[in-house]
């Protein structure tokens, strides 16, 4: 099972030391945390409360524009129900060390929030952020898996931000995440076989294979800053 300190990609802006020094060890195994890490408070170090649409009060103006292409090998890739650890990407066939493999730009990209007193407004502003995309976005997004839910619970918007967001350049320095119908399929590993990249001259994540991969071998990312400094 995965380390207890380790939170998803929307919950690592920065690390603690724990979850840094977990990675240090070769894991050959992709997953995806099950059940929710422990709330917060307002201002703690390491954990991030993701929120904020930018395009929540502009989508009436700019709702053709809402970006959300994506474009590589259709064959490459493959998204499927791995059981126990929920849906997860294989490769579809061979794949070749360095081979492109996905551009994606993400169905929503919302700021970092920090004070949990504040999520029910940000739900609301995702919620008409994903609104203002068309039915098979907003279908993907909602798709998309939640572990803050509790069983037999609706999805929310903000579990599904904080479930699968990665992070996403700003120009004007804001902390921001985006979520893919694709790319935030992939699951983590510590020794992943996938490397992803924010290139915001395409706006969205690109992703290269690392490694030979075998055909219907899972695809895996990391979701840790490999640059993090050890503690």
């Amino acid at each position: 099972p995965p380390p207890p300190t380790m939170l998803s990609p929307g919950f690592l802006p920065a690390a603690t030391s724990a979850s840094a020094s977990a990675c240090l060890a070769p894991l050959t195994a992709c997953w995806r945390p099950t059940r929710p890490a422990p709330a917060a408070v307002p201002g703690s170090p390491g954990v991030a409360f993701v929120v904020g649409c930018a395009c929540a009060r502009r989508c009436s103006t700019r709702k053709s524009r809402v970006p959300t292409a994506a474009s590589g090998s259709s064959d490459a890739l493959r998204v499927t129900d791995l059981g126990a650890k929920g849906m997860g990407v294989v490769a579809g066939r061979a794949i070749s060390r360095g081979e492109f493999l996905l551009r994606e730009q993400p169905l929503v990209t919302v700021e970092v929030m920090r004070d949990i007193a504040q999520l029910p407004r940000w739900e609301e502003e995702i919620r008409k952020a994903v609104e203002c995309l068309g039915r098979a976005q907003q279908e993907a997004f909602w798709d998309l898996s939640d572990i803050y839910a509790d069983a037999g619970e609706p999805k929310s918007a903000t579990g599904i931000i904080r479930t699968n967001g990665l992070p996403v350049e700003s120009q004007d320095g804001r902390d921001l995440v985006g979520v893919y119908a694709t790319v935030s399929r992939f699951n983590h590993s510590c020794n992943n076989n996938v490397n992803n990249s924010w290139q915001p001259d395409q706006g969205g994540e690109v992703l290269h294979a690392l490694r030979d991969i075998d055909e219907g071998e899972e695809l895996c990312i990391t979701y840790i800053d490999l640059f993090l400094t050890r503690r």
